[in-house]
């Protein structure tokens, strides 16, 4: 899931920051908001919903109508992906990359740090993501003789 989004939400921010309206901006930053007191109240489900409606609202400002219709396909999976991963060790749901700073980066109509930004959210993914599932390694076996 991680893969898709990666280059989804990239190419969304991307298009978005040549492509979002004032109107659009002030609903991110509402989502911005409600996802933040969501983590704050440690309210997973709307957690969920709102990281899910920010991402969905920045496809939708891209201006490309498959790029949100791919996203709102996509939603029931990103949604149970992201509730799952609310209680593995090193999540954090408060983090800006992808989110403040890419809302940053579209307010400034710019294109590459919107694309980095949105990056940089899967990135940060991926490495939590990673490290709750790494194993201590098996102890070599040594042979005498």
């Amino acid at each position: 899931m991680l893969e898709v989004r990666e280059a989804l939400d990239a190419q969304a921010a991307r298009l978005a920051a040549e492509r979002i309206t004032p109107e659009g901006l002030a609903a991110l930053d509402g989502l911005l908001a409600e996802r933040a007191g969501a983590w704050q109240r440690r309210d997973r489900d709307a957690w969920v919903r709102a990281d899910h409606a920010f991402h969905q609202a920045v496809a939708a400002a891209s201006g490309n109508a498959l790029l949100s219709d791919l996203y709102t396909a996509l939603g029931p999976a990103l949604r149970r992906s992201m509730a799952v991963h609310w209680d593995e060790r090193g999540f954090h749901g408060g983090d800006h990359r992808g989110h403040e700073d890419l809302l940053d980066a579209l307010r400034a109509g710019d294109t590459a740090r919107a694309a980095r930004s949105a990056t940089a959210n899967t990135d940060a993914t991926q490495g939590w993501h990673h490290d709750a599932h790494a194993t201590a390694p098996e102890p070599s076996a040594t042979t005498e003789g």
